[in-house]
């Protein structure tokens, strides 16, 4: 949690296979468990540092599953505005197919709407957002 982004940067290119494995264990771990609403806060920030810190789509979509995955569990308004930022980030060519991959199974997603502009947000990934709540199904 303490290290600098940065980092993580010059890792990517020394060590891609390595810090995949790495990033993926990182968010199993903060996405099984609860946690205090200000160390959320960092996982968010980490998350954050990361994804600008690197150029890899499999990571980058991690670390969206992570905070958007921590936000929405906790409830956590400042954790879910991050998530949403990252998924409204303009997007490379192929970079919003492994962060659909990872959100569509994440239960409870549309609870980021409040956070997002639909209109920013690339169609592919939109579509998400557009869905009905299942929940809201049957009311």
């Amino acid at each position: 949690m303490s290290v600098d982004p940065s980092v993580f940067g010059v890792i990517e290119h020394m060590d891609l296979d390595g810090l995949r494995s790495a990033i993926n264990d990182f968010t199993t771990i903060m996405t099984s468990q609860g946690w205090p609403f200000d160390f959320t806060d960092d996982i968010g920030q980490t998350c954050q540092g990361i994804f600008y810190a690197i150029e890899d789509f499999e990571i980058r979509a991690d670390l969206v599953f992570c905070v958007a995955k921590v936000g929405i569990t906790h409830n956590r308004w400042r954790v879910m505005q991050i998530a949403a930022d990252l998924i409204s980030q303009e997007k490379q060519p192929g970079e919003a197919i492994p962060i659909k991959e990872k959100l569509s199974g994440l239960h409870r997603l549309q609870a980021l709407n409040a956070y997002l502009k639909l209109s920013k947000v690339e169609p592919s990934l939109r579509a998400l957002f557009e869905k009905e709540d299942e929940f809201l199904k049957g009311w």
